[in-house]
Protein backbone atom coordinates (compact mmCIF):
# COMPACT_ATOMS: atom_id res chain seq x y z
CA UNK A 1 0.00 0.00 0.00
CA UNK A 2 1.70 3.32 -1.46
CA UNK A 3 0.56 5.26 1.78
CA UNK A 4 2.82 3.17 3.96
CA UNK A 5 5.42 2.80 2.63
CA UNK A 6 8.59 2.94 4.40
CA UNK A 7 10.90 5.36 3.19
CA UNK A 8 14.24 4.34 2.90
CA UNK A 9 16.05 5.34 6.03
CA UNK A 10 18.47 4.06 8.69
CA UNK A 11 16.91 2.90 11.48
CA UNK A 12 17.54 1.07 14.74
CA UNK A 13 14.55 0.03 17.21
CA UNK A 14 11.26 -2.08 17.86
CA UNK A 15 9.81 -3.60 14.29
CA UNK A 16 6.92 -5.61 15.68
CA UNK A 17 5.57 -6.05 19.20
CA UNK A 18 2.78 -8.62 20.70
CA UNK A 19 1.45 -8.34 24.27
CA UNK A 20 -1.15 -10.29 26.34
CA UNK A 21 -3.52 -9.02 28.92
CA UNK A 22 -5.71 -11.02 31.02
CA UNK A 23 -9.03 -9.20 33.03
CA UNK A 24 -10.98 -11.34 35.45
CA UNK A 25 -14.16 -9.73 34.90
CA UNK A 26 -15.70 -7.53 31.96
CA UNK A 27 -15.19 -4.08 33.30
CA UNK A 28 -11.34 -4.74 33.74
CA UNK A 29 -11.49 -6.15 29.65
CA UNK A 30 -13.54 -3.18 28.34
CA UNK A 31 -10.97 -0.65 30.12
CA UNK A 32 -8.24 -3.07 28.45
CA UNK A 33 -9.74 -2.69 25.21
CA UNK A 34 -10.67 0.67 25.16
CA UNK A 35 -6.52 1.30 26.01
CA UNK A 36 -5.32 0.02 22.89
CA UNK A 37 -8.26 1.73 20.95
CA UNK A 38 -6.54 5.01 22.24
CA UNK A 39 -3.27 3.72 21.48
CA UNK A 40 -3.72 2.61 17.88
CA UNK A 41 -5.74 6.00 17.27
CA UNK A 42 -2.96 8.26 18.43
CA UNK A 43 -0.58 5.95 16.17
CA UNK A 44 -2.80 6.50 13.37
CA UNK A 45 -5.36 8.06 13.56
CA UNK A 46 -7.28 7.06 10.18
CA UNK A 47 -7.28 3.33 10.12
CA UNK A 48 -10.28 2.17 11.71
CA UNK A 49 -10.68 -1.59 13.00
CA UNK A 50 -13.55 -4.40 11.27
CA UNK A 51 -14.62 -7.44 12.92
CA UNK A 52 -11.97 -10.28 11.48
CA UNK A 53 -14.29 -13.13 13.25
CA UNK A 54 -12.13 -15.48 15.49
CA UNK A 55 -8.87 -17.00 15.29
CA UNK A 56 -6.95 -20.00 16.84
CA UNK A 57 -6.73 -19.15 20.43
CA UNK A 58 -9.47 -16.22 20.60
CA UNK A 59 -12.89 -15.78 20.16
CA UNK A 60 -13.17 -12.30 18.68
CA UNK A 61 -10.71 -10.14 16.56
CA UNK A 62 -10.67 -6.66 15.54
CA UNK A 63 -7.64 -5.44 12.67
CA UNK A 64 -7.46 -2.22 10.67
CA UNK A 65 -5.94 -2.39 7.40
CA UNK A 66 -2.36 -1.26 8.87
CA UNK A 67 -2.56 -4.58 10.62
CA UNK A 68 -2.67 -3.62 14.12
CA UNK A 69 -4.44 -6.75 15.92
CA UNK A 70 -6.76 -7.24 18.84
CA UNK A 71 -7.48 -10.23 20.03
CA UNK A 72 -9.80 -11.23 22.90
CA UNK A 73 -12.04 -14.04 24.79
CA UNK A 74 -14.44 -12.53 27.06
CA UNK A 75 -14.12 -13.98 30.79
CA UNK A 76 -17.27 -15.28 30.85
CA UNK A 77 -16.43 -18.12 27.98
CA UNK A 78 -16.06 -21.16 30.20
CA UNK A 79 -14.33 -23.75 28.95
CA UNK A 80 -12.05 -21.35 27.23
CA UNK A 81 -8.53 -21.43 27.91
CA UNK A 82 -7.85 -17.92 26.70
CA UNK A 83 -11.01 -16.87 28.87
CA UNK A 84 -10.59 -12.95 30.21
CA UNK A 85 -7.31 -13.05 27.93
CA UNK A 86 -6.56 -10.29 25.35
CA UNK A 87 -3.60 -10.04 22.83
CA UNK A 88 -2.38 -6.59 21.29
CA UNK A 89 -0.13 -6.89 17.90
CA UNK A 90 1.48 -3.88 16.69
CA UNK A 91 3.23 -4.91 13.41
CA UNK A 92 6.58 -3.11 11.92
CA UNK A 93 4.82 -0.50 9.98
CA UNK A 94 3.68 0.87 13.57
CA UNK A 95 6.83 1.57 14.41
CA UNK A 96 8.54 3.31 11.73
CA UNK A 97 5.61 5.57 11.28
CA UNK A 98 5.99 6.41 15.02
CA UNK A 99 8.81 8.91 16.11
CA UNK A 100 11.56 7.59 18.35
CA UNK A 101 10.07 9.07 21.63
CA UNK A 102 6.41 7.79 20.84
CA UNK A 103 7.77 4.63 20.60
CA UNK A 104 9.20 4.73 23.46
CA UNK A 105 6.60 6.02 25.83
CA UNK A 106 4.22 3.60 24.00
CA UNK A 107 6.21 1.00 24.93
CA UNK A 108 6.02 1.99 28.48
CA UNK A 109 2.36 2.63 28.15
CA UNK A 110 1.43 -0.90 26.85
CA UNK A 111 3.12 -2.31 30.16
CA UNK A 112 1.58 0.04 32.63
CA UNK A 113 -2.45 -0.84 31.13
CA UNK A 114 -4.17 -2.65 33.76
CA UNK A 115 -3.89 -6.84 33.44
CA UNK A 116 -0.89 -6.73 31.29
CA UNK A 117 0.87 -9.99 31.37
CA UNK A 118 4.17 -9.67 29.37
CA UNK A 119 5.09 -9.16 26.08
CA UNK A 120 4.98 -12.59 23.88
CA UNK A 121 6.73 -11.68 21.25
CA UNK A 122 9.17 -8.45 20.23
CA UNK A 123 11.40 -8.02 16.86
CA UNK A 124 14.61 -6.17 16.63
CA UNK A 125 16.11 -3.63 14.03
CA UNK A 126 18.43 -1.80 12.74
CA UNK A 127 18.87 -1.18 9.37
CA UNK A 128 22.00 0.79 7.07
CA UNK A 129 22.23 2.68 4.07
CA UNK A 130 25.21 1.75 1.67
CA UNK A 131 26.65 -0.97 3.75
CA UNK A 132 29.72 -1.94 3.63
CA UNK A 133 28.60 -6.05 3.81
CA UNK A 134 25.70 -6.25 2.43
CA UNK A 135 23.88 -9.72 2.60
CA UNK A 136 25.20 -10.93 -0.69
CA UNK A 137 28.53 -10.77 1.08
CA UNK A 138 27.91 -11.73 3.43
CA UNK A 139 26.42 -14.86 2.28
CA UNK A 140 29.30 -15.53 0.73
CA UNK A 141 31.53 -15.50 3.66
CA UNK A 142 29.69 -17.92 5.23
CA UNK A 143 29.46 -20.37 2.19
CA UNK A 144 33.12 -19.99 2.31
CA UNK A 145 33.56 -21.37 5.66
CA UNK A 146 34.64 -17.88 6.63
CA UNK A 147 31.72 -16.40 8.87
CA UNK A 148 29.05 -17.97 11.26
CA UNK A 149 26.42 -16.66 13.98
CA UNK A 150 27.62 -17.50 17.65
CA UNK A 151 25.20 -19.51 19.09
CA UNK A 152 23.22 -20.53 15.49
CA UNK A 153 23.33 -24.60 14.48
CA UNK A 154 21.07 -23.66 11.45
CA UNK A 155 21.69 -21.63 8.20
CA UNK A 156 19.79 -20.93 5.10
CA UNK A 157 19.42 -18.67 2.36
CA UNK A 158 16.14 -17.58 0.66
CA UNK A 159 15.30 -15.51 -2.12
CA UNK A 160 11.24 -15.64 -3.62
CA UNK A 161 11.37 -15.53 -7.38
CA UNK A 162 8.55 -15.46 -10.38
CA UNK A 163 7.47 -18.08 -12.87
CA UNK A 164 10.77 -17.20 -14.47
CA UNK A 165 12.93 -17.63 -11.77
CA UNK A 166 14.03 -14.07 -11.59
CA UNK A 167 14.35 -13.13 -7.84
CA UNK A 168 11.34 -10.32 -6.59
CA UNK A 169 12.17 -9.47 -3.59
CA UNK A 170 16.28 -9.76 -2.95
CA UNK A 171 18.48 -12.22 -0.47
CA UNK A 172 17.53 -13.14 3.18
CA UNK A 173 19.70 -15.28 5.26
CA UNK A 174 17.96 -17.72 8.01
CA UNK A 175 20.47 -18.59 11.37
CA UNK A 176 17.67 -20.75 13.63
CA UNK A 177 14.44 -22.28 13.31
CA UNK A 178 11.28 -21.01 12.81
CA UNK A 179 9.91 -22.84 15.74
CA UNK A 180 12.39 -21.68 17.92
CA UNK A 181 12.00 -19.09 20.64
CA UNK A 182 14.40 -16.58 18.73
CA UNK A 183 15.24 -16.44 15.07
CA UNK A 184 17.88 -14.45 13.05
CA UNK A 185 17.75 -12.76 9.52
CA UNK A 186 19.69 -10.55 7.81
CA UNK A 187 18.40 -9.45 4.78
CA UNK A 188 18.39 -6.81 1.14
CA UNK A 189 15.91 -4.12 2.68
CA UNK A 190 16.43 -2.12 -0.29
CA UNK A 191 15.33 -5.23 -2.69
CA UNK A 192 12.18 -5.76 -0.05
CA UNK A 193 11.32 -2.82 0.22
CA UNK A 194 11.68 -1.37 -3.50
CA UNK A 195 14.57 1.37 -2.36
CA UNK A 196 16.83 2.36 -5.00
CA UNK A 197 19.48 3.19 -2.33
CA UNK A 198 20.99 -0.26 -1.08
CA UNK A 199 20.22 -1.26 2.35
CA UNK A 200 21.29 -4.33 4.95
CA UNK A 201 18.53 -5.29 7.67
CA UNK A 202 19.57 -7.26 10.71
CA UNK A 203 16.86 -8.27 12.72
CA UNK A 204 16.12 -10.86 15.87
CA UNK A 205 12.65 -12.04 16.41
CA UNK A 206 12.29 -12.98 19.95
CA UNK A 207 9.23 -15.16 20.73
CA UNK A 208 8.08 -16.93 24.26
CA UNK A 209 10.23 -17.00 27.22
CA UNK A 210 13.15 -14.71 25.29
CA UNK A 211 10.26 -11.81 24.12
CA UNK A 212 9.22 -12.75 28.22
CA UNK A 213 12.88 -11.94 29.07
CA UNK A 214 13.88 -9.30 26.70
CA UNK A 215 10.52 -7.11 27.38
CA UNK A 216 10.73 -7.56 31.05
CA UNK A 217 14.48 -5.95 31.01
CA UNK A 218 13.29 -2.94 28.80
CA UNK A 219 10.52 -2.00 31.12
CA UNK A 220 12.70 -1.73 33.89
CA UNK A 221 15.27 0.32 32.23
CA UNK A 222 12.47 2.45 30.48
CA UNK A 223 10.69 3.02 33.90
CA UNK A 224 14.38 4.06 35.35
CA UNK A 225 15.00 6.77 32.45
CA UNK A 226 14.93 10.17 32.72
CA UNK A 227 13.36 11.76 29.70
CA UNK A 228 12.27 10.85 26.81
CA UNK A 229 15.65 11.22 24.97
CA UNK A 230 17.47 8.84 27.49
CA UNK A 231 13.92 6.37 27.24
CA UNK A 232 15.04 6.39 23.41
CA UNK A 233 18.49 5.62 24.26
CA UNK A 234 17.16 2.39 26.32
CA UNK A 235 15.49 1.16 22.80
CA UNK A 236 18.80 1.43 21.62
CA UNK A 237 20.57 -0.21 23.63
CA UNK A 238 18.37 -2.88 23.85
CA UNK A 239 18.29 -3.18 20.00
CA UNK A 240 21.93 -3.75 19.95
CA UNK A 241 21.92 -5.96 22.96
CA UNK A 242 19.40 -8.12 21.29
CA UNK A 243 21.11 -8.28 18.02
CA UNK A 244 24.99 -8.81 19.21
CA UNK A 245 23.28 -11.66 21.46
CA UNK A 246 21.19 -13.50 18.56
CA UNK A 247 22.23 -12.20 15.68
CA UNK A 248 26.63 -11.69 16.02
CA UNK A 249 28.68 -12.83 13.44
CA UNK A 250 31.91 -14.32 14.20
CA UNK A 251 35.01 -14.61 12.01
CA UNK A 252 36.27 -18.39 11.56
CA UNK A 253 39.61 -17.63 11.59
CA UNK A 254 40.50 -21.59 10.09
CA UNK A 255 37.70 -23.24 12.29
CA UNK A 256 34.47 -24.87 11.61
CA UNK A 257 31.41 -25.30 13.75
CA UNK A 258 30.10 -27.93 11.41
CA UNK A 259 33.94 -30.19 12.63
CA UNK A 260 34.46 -28.52 15.84
CA UNK A 261 33.21 -28.11 18.88
CA UNK A 262 35.06 -25.16 20.02
CA UNK A 263 35.46 -23.41 17.40
CA UNK A 264 35.16 -20.47 19.38
CA UNK A 265 38.63 -20.92 20.80
CA UNK A 266 40.13 -19.54 17.59
CA UNK A 267 36.92 -17.26 16.06
CA UNK A 268 36.75 -13.77 17.62
CA UNK A 269 33.24 -11.57 16.42
CA UNK A 270 33.64 -9.93 13.86
CA UNK A 271 34.93 -6.34 13.30
CA UNK A 272 32.23 -5.28 10.80
CA UNK A 273 29.42 -6.36 12.40
CA UNK A 274 30.87 -4.82 15.76
CA UNK A 275 30.95 -1.47 13.66
CA UNK A 276 27.45 -1.71 12.35
CA UNK A 277 25.95 -2.97 15.69
CA UNK A 278 27.86 -2.25 18.12
CA UNK A 279 30.22 -4.37 20.96
CA UNK A 280 28.84 -7.07 22.25
CA UNK A 281 26.97 -5.83 25.63
CA UNK A 282 25.80 -7.75 28.90
CA UNK A 283 23.69 -10.91 27.63
CA UNK A 284 19.94 -11.36 29.49
CA UNK A 285 18.65 -14.72 30.55
CA UNK A 286 15.77 -16.33 29.19
CA UNK A 287 12.68 -16.02 31.44
CA UNK A 288 12.37 -18.46 33.91
CA UNK A 289 8.95 -20.30 33.71
CA UNK A 290 6.51 -18.29 35.27
CA UNK A 291 5.69 -18.97 38.84
CA UNK A 292 2.35 -18.94 39.86
CA UNK A 293 1.05 -16.00 41.59
CA UNK A 294 -1.26 -17.88 44.27
CA UNK A 295 -3.29 -14.51 45.64
CA UNK A 296 -4.10 -13.22 41.67
CA UNK A 297 -4.54 -16.60 40.78
CA UNK A 298 -7.63 -17.60 43.00
CA UNK A 299 -8.72 -13.99 43.03
CA UNK A 300 -9.31 -14.28 39.17
CA UNK A 301 -11.02 -17.58 39.46
CA UNK A 302 -12.74 -16.80 42.18
CA UNK A 303 -14.45 -13.81 39.99
CA UNK A 304 -14.86 -15.78 36.88
CA UNK A 305 -15.98 -18.99 38.44
CA UNK A 306 -16.51 -19.05 42.01
CA UNK A 307 -20.93 -18.62 41.40
CA UNK A 308 -20.85 -21.44 39.13
CA UNK A 309 -18.71 -23.66 42.10
CA UNK A 310 -21.59 -22.44 44.38
CA UNK A 311 -24.90 -23.45 42.14
CA UNK A 312 -22.49 -26.89 41.36
CA UNK A 313 -22.59 -27.96 45.00
CA UNK A 314 -26.32 -26.92 45.34
CA UNK A 315 -27.39 -28.62 42.42
CA UNK A 316 -25.62 -31.62 43.37
CA UNK A 317 -26.63 -31.79 46.85
CA UNK A 318 -30.72 -31.00 45.97
CA UNK A 319 -30.31 -33.51 43.45
CA UNK A 320 -28.58 -36.57 45.41
CA UNK A 321 -30.05 -35.11 48.59
CA UNK A 322 -26.24 -34.92 50.12
CA UNK A 323 -24.83 -32.68 53.15
CA UNK A 324 -23.31 -29.64 50.96
CA UNK A 325 -20.04 -30.20 52.85
CA UNK A 326 -19.87 -33.12 51.74
CA UNK A 327 -20.06 -31.87 47.89
CA UNK A 328 -18.42 -29.35 48.62
CA UNK A 329 -15.20 -31.99 49.76
CA UNK A 330 -15.72 -33.31 46.40
CA UNK A 331 -15.00 -30.51 44.51
CA UNK A 332 -11.98 -30.75 46.69
CA UNK A 333 -11.11 -33.95 45.19
CA UNK A 334 -11.23 -33.05 42.09
CA UNK A 335 -9.16 -30.01 42.57
CA UNK A 336 -6.41 -32.22 43.86
CA UNK A 337 -6.33 -34.82 40.77
CA UNK A 338 -5.25 -32.20 38.64
CA UNK A 339 -1.91 -31.61 40.45
CA UNK A 340 1.12 -31.98 38.58
CA UNK A 341 4.71 -33.82 39.21
CA UNK A 342 5.97 -29.93 39.63
CA UNK A 343 3.79 -29.75 42.34
CA UNK A 344 4.56 -32.15 44.54
CA UNK A 345 7.43 -30.18 46.57
CA UNK A 346 5.29 -28.20 48.27
CA UNK A 347 2.78 -30.94 48.21
CA UNK A 348 4.91 -33.16 50.05
CA UNK A 349 6.88 -30.57 52.35
CA UNK A 350 7.84 -31.45 55.72
CA UNK A 351 6.63 -35.14 55.56
CA UNK A 352 8.89 -38.16 56.59
CA UNK A 353 9.86 -40.62 53.54
CA UNK A 354 7.32 -43.07 54.48
CA UNK A 355 4.35 -40.58 54.80
CA UNK A 356 5.58 -39.15 51.59
CA UNK A 357 4.73 -42.82 49.56
CA UNK A 358 1.45 -43.08 51.71
CA UNK A 359 0.53 -39.51 50.26
CA UNK A 360 1.80 -39.88 46.70
CA UNK A 361 -0.32 -43.68 47.02
CA UNK A 362 -3.65 -41.93 48.56
CA UNK A 363 -3.35 -39.03 45.41
CA UNK A 364 -2.62 -41.85 42.66
CA UNK A 365 -5.88 -43.67 44.15
CA UNK A 366 -7.48 -40.68 44.50
CA UNK A 367 -7.04 -39.91 40.71
CA UNK A 368 -8.05 -43.01 39.33
CA UNK A 369 -11.39 -42.81 41.49
CA UNK A 370 -11.82 -39.22 39.83
CA UNK A 371 -11.00 -40.67 36.27
CA UNK A 372 -14.00 -43.46 36.95
CA UNK A 373 -16.21 -40.99 37.93
CA UNK A 374 -15.90 -39.17 35.26
CA UNK A 375 -16.65 -42.60 33.04
CA UNK A 376 -19.61 -43.47 34.91
CA UNK A 377 -20.92 -40.84 36.73
CA UNK A 378 -20.31 -38.22 39.44
CA UNK A 379 -22.60 -40.20 42.03
CA UNK A 380 -23.85 -43.86 42.40
CA UNK A 381 -27.55 -43.38 42.45
CA UNK A 382 -28.92 -45.21 45.81
CA UNK A 383 -31.36 -48.16 45.01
Amino acid sequence: MELVKEPAQERRGLDYVVATFSAATPRIQQSQFDHLLELSDEIAPTWSFSDRGSSRHYERVFQNDLGVRIELTEPGMLGQVSAGGMCFSLPGTCWWIQSDKQAALNVLRLAHIEGFKHFTRIDWQNTELHPHWDAYRVRESVMNGEVWVKGASTFRDYMDRDADGKATNGLTIYWGSTRSEKLGRSYDKAANAGWVTPAIRDEVQTRGRWAQAHGRELVADLEKAHGSAEMVEVIHQHTASALTQHLQYWTLNGTSPKKDNNWKRKAEPSDWYAERIGKPSKAIRKAAKASVDLETTVDYGVQQYGRYFVRWIDEISRKHDLDPDFAMGALLCRFKSRLKDEDMDWYLQGLSTRDKKRALAQLEELKNDIARSQERGWWIESE
